[in-house]
């Protein structure tokens, strides 16, 4: 396996367990709350998790598979309905999405070069291979993780300055 996809192995499943780290230090009471605009951090949870599952794992999984397969945009409403339909707690998520995360790492690391070839387009940014797909979870995941981060400091900051 070349270097540069070991090391966006790595970084992806690092990254997974940044998400976990962050949301686990997200005080209970702040799990529902957020800034006004704003998702809290049960929601960025809850995309996180249907992410993982219904874009990441499936598109790549699906591109090892098919000849170049087509993905139409990602609707996390229907896929939610037709996998998750029950309410989950905000620690069901979190440990959901870790073992999407690692589900999602294992499967890369089973690629031979060849597959990391493998053509795919997406709705959202057209033609891409494996690779790219694997990219942009990496990419998305830093995103969410900058977010949850930014979540737990504005609830901090907002709990020093409510009185009690």
């Amino acid at each position: 396996m070349a270097r540069y996809r070991r090391g966006l192995i790595a970084r992806l499943r690092a990254s997974g367990t940044d998400i976990v780290w962050i949301a686990e230090l997200i005080p209970s009471e702040a799990t529902e709350w957020s800034p006004p605009e704003q998702w809290s951090p049960r929601q960025v949870m809850l995309h996180l998790r249907d992410v993982e599952y219904g874009v990441n794992l499936a598109r790549i999984q699906a591109t090892v598979l098919e000849e170049n397969p087509e993905f139409p945009r990602f609707d996390a409403d229907t896929w939610r309905a037709s996998n998750r339909p029950e309410p989950q707690s905000y620690e069901q998520l979190v440990a959901d999405f870790a073992a999407g995360r690692r589900d999602l790492t294992a499967t890369l690391e089973r690629l031979d070069a060849n597959d990391w070839l493998r053509p795919a387009r997406t709705a959202a940014f057209g033609p891409a291979t494996l690779e790219i797909l694997a990219e942009r979870a990496y990419l998305h995941t830093l995103d969410h993780l900058q977010q949850l981060i930014g979540l737990r400091r504005a609830f901090l900051r907002e709990r020093t300055r409510s009185p009690a």
